[in-house]
């Protein structure tokens, strides 16, 4: 079971600048950690519908596009579409 996070500044700031701000990279990776911890995604807590990635590298994350936890959000390749107006 985790019971801990670490998010790396260093990668916070490369990811910065474009059309999102540090603050908003952030807090989306504070977010999609702490549903880590909180099992989500088959990761603890039972899937109520199956949406889980099924790459090996990527497991514990959602295959829906948009979802705070796509692995694109974990691996910093994501738009972050889900907090730019619509």
């Amino acid at each position: 079971m985790n019971t801990s996070m670490i998010i790396f500044d260093k990668e916070v700031l490369e990811m910065s600048g474009s059309s999102l701000s540090r603050s908003e990279i952030q807090t989306t990776a504070l977010h999609h950690e702490f549903g880590h911890l909180f099992g989500l995604v088959n990761n603890g807590s039972p899937a109520q519908t199956p949406h889980e990635e099924t790459e090996s590298s990527k497991k514990a994350h959602c295959v829906v596009d948009g979802c705070l936890m796509a692995a694109s959000i974990a691996f910093g390749s994501s738009p972050f579409s889900y907090l730019e107006d619509g």
